[in-house]
């Protein structure tokens, strides 16, 4: 898939600009470079798809034209398009920066598991319920993670002293429910 021209997200801000008080009738090759961020090829090619013509030896565009080009459906498409994907990626690298802070915590652990089927000192599991008692926040992590390593252990029993019903063994344990 060939690179989606960079002038795509700033649409609307140029139609606004070219819609102001201020806005010339007709846009010479310079004016397309400014207001598109181009360099000169690119915007001759670019002018060329909006009606451009040759005055001489000034390439130029009415603004009418750049702006039922810019107006045009599949422009709007693309320009919303490359939005869409410009806010994905800034999600996606936010999420990464989350993702990497978490990653450099260092969970202080003990240097013995846990006792198969016995729940970590100030953890207490009750049907529906799970109580965890903590001073600091790594100290909440340890316990998190020394409950999953018994739990791992011997999950069914915990599971039945709490009072709750063991889960279906017949459905895939990563599946959800259907």
């Amino acid at each position: 898939m060939p690179d989606q021209p960079t002038w795509l997200e700033r649409v609307p801000e140029i139609l606004a600009e070219l819609n102001g008080p201020a806005a010339p009738p007709f846009l010479d090759r310079a004016a397309v470079e400014l207001l598109f961020g181009l360099r000169r090829r690119q915007a001759i090619a670019l002018m060329h798809h909006m009606a451009g013509y040759q005055a001489g030896r000034t390439f130029l565009a009415e603004r009418a034209d750049v702006i039922r080009f810019l107006s045009q459906s599949a422009v709007q498409e693309a320009a919303h398009s490359a939005i869409e994907r410009k806010r994905r990626v800034v999600e996606h690298l936010a999420a990464a920066r989350r993702d990497w802070a978490a990653r450099k915590i260092r969970i202080p652990l003990d240097s013995s598991p846990p006792q198969p089927g016995q729940l970590p000192p100030g953890v207490e599991l009750r049907s529906g319920q799970l109580t965890i008692r903590f001073d600091q926040p790594l100290e909440l992590l340890q316990k998190l993670f020394d409950l999953s390593r018994t739990l791992a252990s011997d999950f069914d029993r915990l599971i039945r002293e709490c009072g709750c019903d063991p889960p279906d063994r017949e459905q895939d344990p990563g599946s959800a429910p259907g």
